[in-house]
């Protein structure tokens, strides 16, 4: 059943106000974990603060202007500090996999150490980032905080409306996979861009999954399309590190160069399959047709949001 005519078990804005809450304790609590160096942390706290964003980008008009734009300015800080400290793990764990499936592991030992050196100094700035007053001020929002944020304060925005916000999240998905219409002949600029995109729409459709009984099948079609993508990247973001000025000297062995272009080769084969898949299913729930453009806002939800 389209996302318009299904019965949904809460008002979608509920569903979403739930999220935000959800994504809010997850950035709070990963500081802890970061500390301890736990596996994964840094990712986990820096994908907490992603979505965050994303949804108040999606959001867009149904919040109040200078509130949402203070908080996304916030939220890009904090992600791009997250983002080189996420990368340097990337680049270590990914070494570490594919230096131990060649023939001679040790052949690229010295790149591993480099790059578990990069990773750790990267976690102990993220170690001092935690002290900086601005990541203080992100860490103590308010909950629940969509009421602090909806245009009309403590009066959430009606189904129309969030329905509207994810159908052009949807469109802005499409449009990037009319532009990477097919992985193999797309630049890794125009991928990256469309993994964005399919990690937005996924976004979208976790915030009112506790109010739509479809919405987890289509979050999960997204996430497998997202996480091809996402493989693709690593070895971008792998090679990339590989040819840096830092490591000039340093000459990667040609076995672990071919290993990094058979797994890129890999996530190739199966982008497009996954990618058009996802994008059937979003399609099949919200209502879009595959070949819909970006639609523009109605008269009658300019009206309901006006201030």
């Amino acid at each position: 059943m389209a996302l318009r005519d299904a019965h949904h078990t809460m008002p979608l804005a509920a569903a979403v106000e739930r999220y935000l809450d959800e994504q809010v304790g997850l950035l709070v609590a990963g500081a802890a974990a970061v500390r301890r160096r736990e596996a994964d942390a840094i990712h986990d706290q820096r994908a907490a603060g992603r979505r965050l964003r994303s949804v108040l980008r999606t959001l867009g008009p149904a919040l109040r202007p200078s509130r949402r734009t203070a908080l996304i300015t916030e939220l890009d800080w904090f992600n791009s500090r997250m983002g080189s400290a996420r990368d340097a793990e990337v680049v270590r764990d990914h070494l570490a996999l594919l230096l131990h499936g060649l023939d001679d592991p040790g052949a690229g030992r010295h790149l591993l150490e480099r790059a578990t050196v990069h990773a750790e100094a990267e976690a102990r700035q993220v170690d001092a980032l935690y002290n900086d007053p601005r990541y203080t001020a992100l860490t103590s929002l308010p909950t629940p905080l969509a009421p602090s944020l909806w245009r009309h304060p403590h009066r959430a925005p009606d189904d129309q409306i969030m329905i509207e916000r994810l159908t052009r999240v949807g469109a802005r998905m499409l449009t990037a996979r009319g532009r990477a219409e097919s992985a193999h002949r797309a630049t890794d600029v125009e991928l990256h861009r469309l993994r964005r995109r399919v990690k937005d729409a996924r976004y979208g459709a976790e915030t009112i999954r506790a109010a739509d009984a479809e919405a987890p099948a289509v979050v999960a079609s997204l996430r497998k399309a997202a996480t091809l993508l996402g493989d693709l990247q690593d070895m971008v973001v792998v090679r990339q590190w590989l040819d840096s000025p830092g490591n000039a000297g340093l000459t990667a062995p040609q076995a672990l160069l071919a290993a990094i272009a058979e797994r890129r080769d890999s996530a190739l084969a199966r982008i497009d399959t996954a990618v058009n898949s996802a994008l059937e299913d979003w399609c099949s729930w919200s209502g879009m047709d595959l070949q819909a453009p970006l639609p523009r806002q109605s008269t009658g939800a300019t009206e309901r949001m006006a201030p």
